[in-house]
């Protein structure tokens, strides 16, 4: 079991601890000036740190309360032990000193000034990103086989 207890505002000189996976909903997030994340039991962990779309529509919207992900300053989500998966319909803004192994989705991504990120594709507890893989256990390949893009009316 993961706890986190986290005071309403900016996540500043903290380190995470992980001793399993961990998945973070909150309308934004703010994590800025020397954040760390760690293995606490020294075993490969993802972290998934997600602004949900407000809107259930099926299209991703930056409205009903949806807020960005900033983070800067100083901080490393633990590499290559920790991979981290970032996701806001609005903006995913990442500067200065930042450490990350992982995936980085926004409506926009700004990526600035001494960062290091290195692409993991570890994908959403419970949702399928990639479709045209094997699937586990079946000797099925499974495709897709038809594919188009259609306006609105």
């Amino acid at each position: 079991e993961t706890r986190i207890e986290i005071e309403p505002g900016e996540s500043q000189n903290v380190t995470f601890r992980l001793r399993g996976d961990l998945v973070i909903f909150a309308k934004s997030f703010n994590f800025t000036n020397t954040v760390n994340v760690v293995s606490d039991d020294g075993n490969p962990h993802k972290l998934w740190i997600i602004v949900p779309d407000m809107n259930p529509n099926g299209v991703a919207e930056c409205s009903g309360g949806a807020g960005n992900i900033n983070v800067s300053m100083n901080a490393n989500f633990g590499g290559p032990t920790i991979e981290t998966f970032f996701y806001s319909p609005c903006e995913v803004s990442i500067s200065n000193y930042v450490t990350i192994h992982g995936q980085v989705y926004g409506k926009s991504v700004i990526l600035q000034n001494n960062l290091s990120v290195t692409y993991r594709g570890i994908g959403v507890p419970g949702v399928d990103l990639f479709p045209d893989s094997m699937v586990a256990g079946t000797g099925n390949e499974v495709q897709v086989v038809y594919k188009r893009e259609i306006g609105t009316p």
